[in-house]
């Protein structure tokens, strides 16, 4: 049952509308394509053939930015459509959609991304040495990283970076690498990791299985397909009115990290930098790298800066999932007519999004605090790391979830019927 006000108090004001994402509007599409039957005809009419199905793809990627989808319709264009639609060019596809955020005064390709400051969050010395342990039998199992050549294979060894990493949010934040409208991005020679808060999709992390070297051209593309990748994704979340936040996209190929946001509310695109008085050197200005043995001395502390920068960016795409939710709760709220005026009545789950909210939030700021006291106090670091890591878990414990549960549960009392088996 909704919370109700005392009859004193003064009306809430009424929730704004969603938002989601900007679509452009342009004179030969309609602002909303209800049926397949009005899908097909645009296509028809644009392309001059539905038979044409480069052109119907490409277009299929334009109409997601001009006209609002029902559903049926997404489904359908996600389906026929964007699905094989692999071959998304930086300079004809995304270039043009992202133009007003872009610096193009020096260059037109993806160095023309404009950048953000990237952050770490401190993960607990306990913490990096059990991925470090699991690194190890990844090497053991698999081999060295640098004689990988197999994608499964380097998605295996990497996997124990963000595995535990997301043990750390309870279940709340998980991998779904299967789910629908998956994205554009074709599936040979990549892995990904979709990151989700309770099915939005939040985080990409996806590994290549080329080299990240090239030249100007060809890297501009594979950031396009990776942000059309992210496109799928927002997708996806509007469906459930979670779309228009940010989404982080983590591109490497097992030696280099860049780190994307691409925020579709604002037809926004950035590239993470790191600086020295941040504590994240940086290579090219716009990636990491490590170096090229594992058996490097500088390996480890090079590696221990890329997983605290990857839990920084999960903390806040956390938080941000955090803040939909909220709004989302926010929306729903029942609109009423009082003495005093027309206002809301929040829901309950309003005032638990927003406990959970601030408890994020406020792991996030002590994660950031602590790795800023690493070189001035590191016994005062470990233990506002400790803290963080203890508030993060307030934080997701607030959510329900059937993860809270665990296969050794009532283990003492079990253990000697499984021992007869």
């Amino acid at each position: 049952m909704d919370l109700l006000l005392p009859a004193e108090a003064e009306p809430l004001p009424v929730p704004l509308e969603y938002r989601g994402r900007r679509r452009r509007k342009k004179a030969e599409f309609p602002d909303l394509v209800r049926t397949v039957d009005e899908l097909l005809e645009i296509i028809f009419v644009s392309t001059g053939t539905i038979e044409s199905i480069e052109e119907s793809q490409r277009l299929a990627y334009s109409l997601i930015h001009h006209c609002r989808l029902t559903p049926e319709v997404l489904m359908y264009l996600d389906r026929m459509y964007l699905r094989p639609f692999s071959n998304l060019k930086w300079k004809t596809d995304i270039r043009p959609l992202f133009l007003d955020s872009l610096d193009t005064r020096v260059y037109t390709d993806h160095r023309a991304i404009r950048p953000y400051l990237l952050c770490r969050s401190r993960l607990p010395i306990g913490i990096f040495e059990h991925i470090l342990s699991e690194l190890d039998q990844s090497r053991r199992i698999l081999g060295d990283m640098s004689n990988l050549e197999n994608e499964s294979a380097k998605q295996n060894y990497m996997s124990p970076i963000p595995s535990t990493m997301l043990a750390l949010f309870c279940g709340r934040l998980v991998n779904l690498p299967e789910k629908l409208l998956h994205g554009t991005i074709e599936t040979s020679g990549r892995c990904e990791y979709t990151i989700s808060l309770l099915g939005q999709t939040m985080v990409l992390f996806i590994e290549y299985k080329e080299s990240l070297e090239g030249t100007h051209d060809k890297h501009s593309d594979i950031i396009a397909q990776v942000i059309g990748e992210a496109d799928a994704g927002d997708l996806y979340n509007e469906l459930e009115e979670f779309g228009g936040l940010p989404i982080h996209a983590i591109l490497t190929d097992g030696k280099i990290f860049e780190f994307y946001i691409v925020n579709f509310a604002d037809m926004g695109l950035y590239r993470g930098i790191g600086t020295a008085e941040k504590g994240i050197p940086f290579h090219e200005e716009h990636r990491i790298r490590l170096p090229p043995s594992e058996r490097d001395p500088g390996y480890v502390p090079q590696l221990k800066i890329i997983v605290e920068v990857l839990f920084d960016i999960f903390l806040q795409s956390y938080v941000n999932g955090i803040y939909g939710r909220k709004s989302y709760s926010e929306r729903r709220a029942r609109i009423q007519k009082m003495p005093q005026g027309e206002g809301c009545v929040p829901r309950r789950s309003t005032t638990v999004w927003d406990s959970t909210y601030l408890y994020g939030l406020q792991a996030l700021n002590l994660l950031r605090e602590a790795h800023e006291l690493r070189s001035l106090d590191v016994k005062k670091a470990e233990d506002m790391a400790i803290q963080g890591i203890a508030t993060l878990e307030k934080s997701v414990k607030t959510i329900p979830s059937s993860a809270d549960w665990s296969f050794l549960d009532n283990w003492e009392s079990r253990k000697l019927s499984i021992l007869r088996v």
